[in-house]
C-alpha cells in the first residue's frame, strides 16, 4: 500500500474475527492521506446475515467512487 498512490476506501467490520486492530492501524497508517476510512459497526466478515449492512456499505462503495471519478 505505501508504494501506491492511488485512492484507497477502507472498511473496517468491526466484528469480524479475522482482521484485527493492529491490521487496521498499519494499513490505515500505509495509506497516509490517501485513505477513506469507514467503520461498519457489527459487521462480521463477509457481512453474512448482515443484508443491512449490506446496503450500507454498497451505498459507501457507490459515494465513493463517484467521489474517485472527479479525482
Amino acid at each position: 500500500l505505501v508504494k501506491t498512490s492511488v485512492p484507497v476506501l477502507h472498511l473496517e467490520y468491526t466484528a469480524d474475527g479475522s482482521v484485527f486492530p493492529s491490521d487496521i492501524k498499519r494499513w490505515s497508517k500505509a495509506m497516509g492521506n490517501r485513505e477513506e476510512f469507514h467503520q461498519i459497526k457489527r459487521g462480521n466478515h463477509y457481512l453474512m446475515g448482515q443484508p443491512e449492512l449490506i446496503s450500507q456499505v454498497a451505498d459507501l462503495i457507490q459515494a465513493w467512487c463517484k467521489k474517485i471519478n472527479n479525482y
